[in-house]
Order: structure tokens, then sequence, then C-alpha cells
């Protein structure tokens, strides 16, 4: 049951995946031939855009390509596990207490 609603949740996800990260690469090639062309006319209205090019790519090349905020992911596992883990702990605890106690 869990690795099918795992499935289900990541497939739509994972496509969304990827047509931000081409849409990314897109943009980020038509941003990188803007920036050759400014660099051969070196005026002072290529060199402005030039530098707002760049702040664009950077702005683009760090902008997350999942479609969700991925820290959900990693607060539902650490919700998940940590009754498991507490009752292990204890049970270890408890193991032990009457290993050392009993002798």
């Amino acid at each position: 049951m869990v690795p099918a609603a795992i499935a289900f949740l990541l497939l739509p996800i994972w496509s969304a995946h990827n047509k931000i990260k081409q849409e990314k690469l897109s943009q980020i090639d038509y941003i990188n031939k803007a920036i050759a062309r400014a660099f051969k006319s070196l005026d002072e209205a290529a060199l402005t855009n030039l530098n707002a090019l760049l702040d664009q790519r950077h702005h683009i090349q760090h902008c997350r390509s999942w479609s969700m905020d991925t820290s959900i992911f990693s607060r539902v596992v650490l919700y998940v596990l940590t009754l498991p883990l507490a009752w292990i702990g204890a049970a270890l605890v408890e193991l032990a207490l009457g290993f050392f106690l009993m002798g």
C-alpha cells in the first residue's frame, strides 16, 4: 500500500519536475546566447544589459526544479520513524537493564 501511495504521489511530481528542468535549461540557453551577443558589442547599454542577464541567469540556475518543497518529505519520514525508533530504543534499554540487573 505504501509503495503504491508513493508512486501515485511521485509520478505527477516527477513529470512536473522534468518539465521545470527542461524550461530552466531552455531559459539558461537563451540567456547564454544573449550574453554572447552582449559581449560582442561592449558599449554602455550592452554592459548594463549584460549585468541584468548575468543576474537573471544566476537566479534561474538557483531556482528549485521540484514543484513542491522537498523538506516536507524529510519531515514526514522523521515523524513516521520517530515512534518505531522510540519503541526500539525502549526495548534496547529494557534488555540492557535486564542484562545488568539479572546478571
